[in-house]
């Protein structure tokens, strides 16, 4: 029989080479678990634990708590699939999810679920077939004009055709943003991320101003008080600008209230805040049923572990435009190698065993992660 039979948790902050800041955090640094899960066949897997208190309420600390009292004696007790493919694991591991999402708990249960999928995968031996490249979107941070210009071409010379711009702090400097933006991108594709910063007035106003600028979709333009009741159809149709949900959008719940209030026609589903790839193919196969387009979203800090598990959820062809997170350029240290490459506008859907990275606990120590959590079996 197949089992989970070893865990290991790894706690590090990881510093950025650049100060990503919006309305909701300034991040200079990313603190974040790591987790390895061991079979009875004697096969690793990885995964990443990224939580932001103002999206699920997790922490780093109620998260190590979560894995290592709740999640790890459940996992022990699975009996793995063996036959039956990815569906077949992801049944097994479906009771399991649905807890931690019904808790909020979707950041802790993302790390176990990432790293059980490598696991088995890497213990049954199955390879999914390859997918289309996914496009993806380069993300401007919150920088100066000229900052912003030179980002934007240098990614634009790469071949990035996609872009999303943050905005929500100022006014007359999201403007110049915008116009160095699209000065560098020419009539590229064109997002805007408030990260929750408008009231119902200033998202009306505003809105109907970044048509100015040829932006195509904003995201999460509400504030959470305002967006717990907002709808989004409506809003879309005084503005003209279609919206996208993400700081409101974490669990299932939340996604049937934003169905039965008028849901925002694009969703941001990140395999860090809903759940890893179980709650991406559950949210994402709700957003197919509902017309909604699915936008593969990054959080700031993940690793190639992380990147590589988006290039296994998003195979299905389910996702319409994903981002990347320059593991090996934002993190001053990625312990992980193998991880797409990501660099020329595209997510490459090779198949891989598992997540098809490769780490050392050497290469864990000198990232600067220490061993908070270890049982290696009986």
């Amino acid at each position: 029989m197949l089992r989970y039979t070893g865990l290991t948790i790894w706690r590090a902050r990881f510093p950025l080479r650049l100060t990503f800041s919006h309305n909701l955090a300034t991040r200079s640094e990313a603190e974040t678990l790591l987790v390895e899960l061991r079979t009875s066949s004697g096969h690793c897997g990885y995964g990443q634990v990224l939580p932001r208190h103002y999206l699920t309420g997790e922490t780093i600390n109620s998260s190590l708590e979560y894995l290592v009292s709740d999640l790890w004696p459940a996992l022990q007790a699975l009996i793995l699939p063996t036959a039956g493919g990815e569906a077949a694991w992801r049944e097994a591991l479906h009771p399991l999810y649905t807890r931690s999402d019904s808790e909020r708990r979707t950041a802790a249960w993302a790390g176990v679920d990432i790293a059980g999928y490598d696991a088995w995968a890497r213990s049954t031996g199955s390879i999914p077939p390859a997918g289309n490249r996914i496009p993806l979107v380069g993300v401007i941070p919150a920088l100066g004009p000229r900052k912003a210009w030179l980002l934007a071409r240098l990614l634009r010379l790469m071949g990035f055709r996609h872009f999303k711009v943050k905005v929500g702090q100022d006014a007359s400097r999201d403007t110049a943003r915008l116009r160095a933006v699209r000065a560098a991108i020419g009539a590229a594709w064109l997002a805007a991320d408030a990260n929750a910063a408008w009231d119902a007035d200033e998202a009306l106003a505003r809105m109907r101003g970044l048509s100015e600028w040829g932006v195509s979709v904003v995201e999460e333009p509400l504030m959470p008080a305002v967006a717990a009741s907002a709808d989004y159809r409506r809003l879309e149709a005084d503005t003209g600008v279609a919206t996208m949900a993400d700081e409101s959008l974490c669990t299932l719940a939340d996604a049937k209230g934003l169905i039965e209030r008028g849901r925002p026609s694009w969703w941001n589903l990140r395999l860090a805040k809903n759940g890893g790839l179980n709650g991406y193919r559950i949210l994402s196969a709700l957003a197919a049923e509902v017309g909604a387009t699915v936008y593969g979203g990054i959080l700031v800090g993940e690793t190639g572990a992380l990147a590589a598990a988006c290039r296994v959820a998003w195979r299905d062809g389910s996702c319409g435009l994903g981002e990347y997170g320059f593991p090996r350029v934002f993190l001053k240290k990625d312990p992980f190698r193998g991880s797409p490459a990501g660099y020329a506008g595209y997510m490459d859907m090779a198949a891989t065993l598992g997540l098809g990275v490769t780490t050392t606990a050497e290469n864990l120590h000198r990232a600067g992660a220490d061993v908070v959590f270890s049982y290696l079996g009986d």
